[in-house]
């Protein structure tokens, strides 16, 4: 039995050696396999690397940026304090002065509002009444035309763009400031904010900067460190590689192997070489095939082999007692035959059938009638049912096996045994009522005679079993047997009916009356004789 390599489980040489290319190649293919795999390992390696000193630059620029950003940051959030506390009190001061100018203006158009007299403090000019004395007039009348004078001047001063313009200065001033305040420019609030909003949208990469960055004490520099998430160092690299390079045969179990190319090998090759490693010799010529045909040999197609293995044809054997209806047929030719539509046998009959409204059962798919002249035939024909050693062709319908043909029995030479005649010989023990016949080629045949030889004596009641074709009563005159009618050494002779076998005669083993009881010589007939006895004249 071949050995093999503790690892890549490589074939070694039995001894003595003996030199097999199969086996050298499917070596050589795990070898060449095996190397290609430790290439693109130092492959991954040197690629490794390369992206390690990448990381490494890439990590020194993302941290001087991020030292950077950081700077810049508290720079800006600095300033952005500061101008936010400087904007902060000016907005607080303004707020304060309006509020302390809101409240003056209020109080002053509340006293405006309260001054029923003259709000507007107009004069007597203003009102067309110079000529009037500065009299108390509150008890005097005023006229319609006075009256009248007086709303058109408060009209007119209510709809006065220049009527209480200092308050709508201050008001307009006021109102200037906070818009501008409002709106500054990227220099106080709007500054303050986009860095706010920049910090925000880029939290993850700030997070990642200073939390996921590769440092140098990451790195292993050892091959036994066992870690998925830990780079190699560029020197276990190196090691790496010079542990292949110096790998020999002897490593890797192939010491006993020559320094050969393949182009030699292929050189050093003969037909010997290969036969003798294939064990046979291979064929000179071409034995490639395509499907084959009608006209060109081939393989065969998959679809015809179904085709060929459901082929429901087949040769089968009935070999049923004749007066047993229920006829066992055996196919043993054919392990793929299948009981459905279409199938037929050819089935030989050992026995000449005499039972009636017989069924065929094949192979164990069920008791089935068979249907003969357009009917379902009930009778006992062994033209239908069998006839020894001829063939009778049956096609299944899906419900009956139906009948088509019979052969013509050719055989005009039959051997007494197959006839149901014969002489055998039976040695079974005189206690035992089932006795065996020994008897080659014997056919249980009805009226056949058979003579049997038997070693000890018969019992009451004992059947007998000629060839392994079924145990059947012996009868004597009419009724079954009785001790002392068949002793021992007795030549007895039978013939059979369809059910059992009666005893016609007995050749007994002493020609005289002093020891043989069934028998009685004389010259004249006994007037009675023991029930089994038989009388002789001399």
């Amino acid at each position: 039995m071949a050995q093999y390599s503790q690892y890549k489980n490589l074939e070694l040489p039995n001894s003595p050696e003996r030199y097999n290319i199969q086996v050298f190649n499917k070596n050589a293919m795990v070898i060449d396999s095996e190397l290609h795999k430790l290439d693109m390992k130092n492959q991954s390696q040197d690629e490794l690397l390369a992206t390690k000193e990448a990381l490494n630059s890439e990590t020194t620029r993302a941290t001087t940026k991020e030292n950077e950003i950081e700077s810049d940051l508290a720079s800006e959030i600095a300033r952005a304090k500061s101008a936010e506390n400087y904007n902060a009190n000016n907005i607080a001061n303004e707020i304060s002065r309006a509020m302390t100018e809101d409240e003056n203006i209020s109080t002053a158009l509340q006293e405006h509002i309260l001054d029923e007299l003259n709000p507007h403090h107009v004069t007597k000019e203003q009102a067309g009444l110079g000529n009037v004395d500065n009299t108390s007039d509150i008890d005097k009348p005023v006229s319609t035309a006075q009256q009248n004078a007086l709303d058109l001047a408060l009209s007119t001063h209510n709809t006065s763009d220049s009527s209480h313009n200092d308050m709508r200065l201050l008001i307009s001033g006021l109102t200037s400031r906070l818009n501008a305040l409002a709106d500054s420019d990227d220099t106080t609030l709007d500054q303050l904010s986009e860095i706010v909003a920049y910090i925000k949208n880029n939290k993850s990469l700030i997070d990642g900067i200073t939390t996921s960055k590769v440092n140098v004490s990451d790195i292993i520099d050892d091959l036994t460190t066992n870690s998925g998430d830990k780079p190699l160092s560029s020197k276990q690299g190196t090691i790496l590689k010079e542990m292949i390079v110096s790998l020999t045969k002897e490593d890797i179990g192939l010491g006993n192997v020559e320094n050969k190319s393949s182009a030699t090998i292929r050189e050093e090759l003969t037909k010997e070489n290969i036969t003798n490693a294939l064990g046979y010799t291979p064929p000179t010529s071409n034995t490639t095939y395509g499907v084959v045909s009608a006209t060109a040999n081939g393989l065969m197609d998959k679809s015809d082999k179904v085709k060929l293995d459901n082929l429901n044809i087949a040769y089968a054997t009935c070999d049923t007692e004749a007066t047993v209806s229920s006829k066992i047929i055996t196919i043993s030719s054919n392990q793929n035959w299948q009981l459905k539509a279409g199938a037929i046998i050819c089935v030989k009959y050992s026995i000449t059938n005499t039972a009636s409204n017989c069924t065929l059962n094949v192979n164990n798919t069920g008791s089935k009638q068979v249907w003969f002249n357009n009917a379902v035939n009930t009778g006992s024909s062994n033209m239908v049912f069998g006839y020894a050693n001829r063939h009778v062709w049956y096609i299944y319908d899906g419900t009956y096996w139906v009948w088509m043909g019979h052969g013509t029995d050719i055989n005009t030479t039959y051997s007494n045994a197959s006839l149901g005649q014969g002489y055998g010989t039976c040695s079974t023990a005189q206690a035992t009522t089932a006795k065996v016949v020994t008897l080659s080629s014997y056919a249980l045949v009805v009226n056949g005679i058979v003579a049997v030889k038997f070693t000890y004596a018969v019992p009451a009641s004992a059947t007998m079993n000629i060839n392994s074709k079924g145990a059947k009563a012996i009868y004597y005159k009419g009724k079954a047997i009785t001790a002392g009618i068949i002793n021992a050494g007795d030549i007895a002779v039978f013939i059979y009916n369809g059910s059992q076998y009666h005893l016609l005669a007995i050749d007994s083993f002493n020609s005289n009356t002093s020891g043989n009881n069934s028998i009685v010589y004389s010259d004249t007939e006994p007037t009675s004789l023991i029930d089994g006895m038989t009388w002789v004249g001399k």
